[in-house]
Formats: C-alpha cells, sequence, structure tokens
C-alpha cells in the first residue's frame, strides 16, 4: 500500500488499483533555510516551488 497524488495514477501498472481517499486532511508542504542562505540550487527549488504552488497560496517575490 502507498499514497499517491492523483497525478500518479496515470503512471501506475494494470496490476496496481487507486482507490480514492476522501477522509484526509490536506496536506501541506513548508520550505525553510537559513535567512543568510545564497545557495543558487536552493533559491531555484524555492522559485519552482512558488510557482507550481496554487495561485491563492503562492507568495508574492
Amino acid at each position: 500500500m502507498a499514497l499517491v497524488p492523483a497525478s500518479a495514477r496515470t503512471w501506475l501498472w494494470h496490476e496496481h488499483a487507486a482507490v480514492p481517499l476522501t477522509d484526509a486532511p490536506p496536506v501541506v508542504t513548508h520550505l525553510a533555510w537559513p535567512p543568510h542562505s545564497r545557495s543558487r540550487p536552493l533559491a531555484a527549488l524555492v522559485r519552482t516551488a512558488a510557482r507550481l504552488a496554487a495561485p491563492d497560496t503562492a507568495p508574492t517575490p
């Protein structure tokens, strides 16, 4: 058994069954980093995460 996002259903093999989970709370992911960080890979991750976030929850740059 595994919990995967609905978008992963297209990648399941035909031997697998996908059963929607309707009674779980939504998942929230938080990113945190030191304020003095100048990491370019980290900055790219944060920009990508902000771009993929729902429009009403995306931080303003």
